[in-house]
């Protein structure tokens, strides 16, 4: 799910609790790497404690500086644990499956980090898991993606009890720290590609875990249940689906099915949940395209081919219409009056 914040994303303190225990390695204090930052030791012991994306990479640039490790990235991820994702990590841990771990991780990734998108694909008898930044105003950098990628493979082994062996793409140059955590990898990487992914057996998603627990798991999902909505306290549903379909990146406004699947449930579900705010899919569409069609206008800088385009009509007629509708005047006569002022 694409989120849209009037403030950084956050980041939980998990993640800043395994720098500081991988900087320690090389003789770094907590009281060193925080130096600087707004954080203090105080707040490492809260678990519920989340960071700003700005503080988070802050802290990141540091323990490179501090380490003077450049793969400090790939570290990170070879020392994590499954506490180190809080309760999404032990909801993980007492799964059936590793498909069933997955999808947890693809359902719940925002309570630790609203900077990651996990997205999911079966090709064939091959899985393909794909890392993105959510938020293109906050990219993940070179130092996270290897963090993720090398984490998911450590996390894969650990649930499982045995490596799972596949290939990587990264989308970075291969740098020359590389040569000295290759061999530490279960698996080929490629570097300078379209995307940053994972790709691996399907029949691995049956794999079972070694912790498995369902009553454990069904306590655990309702937790991190609860925490996600915690996340989203004060948001209304229809601002979310509103955020989704604002994504820039998909172009026109995506469908009902679109933006259920970023959402992990049926479009039954999410018009269902619409409604209980008396709305209705085609009117947060309607309401959109309205707001961007009045935005495009004001800048003149696209003709009404090109903005019927960008709001998903096949005709400009279509697009006058449907104006005309909404505010009682044509395009063109809403854009000279805009002019005019």
């Amino acid at each position: 799910m694409r989120q849209f914040h009037s403030q950084p994303p956050m980041v939980s303190v998990f993640y800043v609790n395994l720098i500081i225990e991988t900087v320690a390695c090389f003789g770094v204090s907590a009281e060193e790497l925080l130096e600087g930052s707004t954080l203090s030791a105080k707040d490492l012991e809260r678990t519920d404690k989340r960071v700003d994306y700005f503080a988070f990479s802050y802290l990141l640039n540091r323990a490179v500086k501090l380490t003077h490790e450049p793969g400090l990235g790939f570290l990170l991820g070879m020392q994590m644990r499954v506490s180190t994702h809080g309760m999404l990590g032990y909801a993980a841990m007492v799964s059936g499956t590793l498909g069933q771990a997955l999808e947890l991780a693809l359902r719940y990734t925002e309570i630790q980090t609203a900077t990651v998108l996990l997205q999911s694909q079966h090709i064939g008898d091959q899985v393909i898991l794909t890392i993105e930044q959510r938020l293109p105003e906050y990219p993940l950098g070179e130092m996270v993606i290897s963090f993720l990628m090398a984490g998911f493979g450590k996390m894969a082994e650990m649930l499982t009890g045995r490596p799972i062996r596949g290939q990587a793409t990264l989308s970075y140059p291969r740098p020359e720290y590389f040569t000295r955590f290759e061999h530490l990898l279960p698996g080929t990487v490629s570097f300078n590609q379209p995307s940053n992914t994972l790709i691996f057996a399907a029949k691995d998603l049956d794999s079972p875990l070694i912790m498995s627990d369902p009553v454990a798991l069904r306590l655990s999902e309702e937790q991190c249940k609860r925490e996600l909505q915690q996340l989203m306290a004060g948001r209304s549903f229809a601002q979310i689906v509103r955020e989704i379909l604002l994504d820039e990146e998909n172009g026109a406004f995506g469908s009902l099915e679109d933006v259920a699947k970023q959402l992990h449930m049926t479009p039954r579900t999410l018009q269902r949940y619409l409604t209980r705010e008396s709305l209705t899919f085609k009117e947060v569409i309607t309401s959109l395209r309205k707001e961007k069609a009045q935005q495009l206008l004001k800048q003149n800088k696209l003709s009404m081919q090109e903005i019927a385009d960008a709001l998903g009509y096949d005709e400009p007629t279509n697009f006058s219409r449907a104006f005309k509708t909404w505010t009682d005047e044509s395009p063109r006569s809403y854009q000279q009056r805009i002019m005019a002022k």
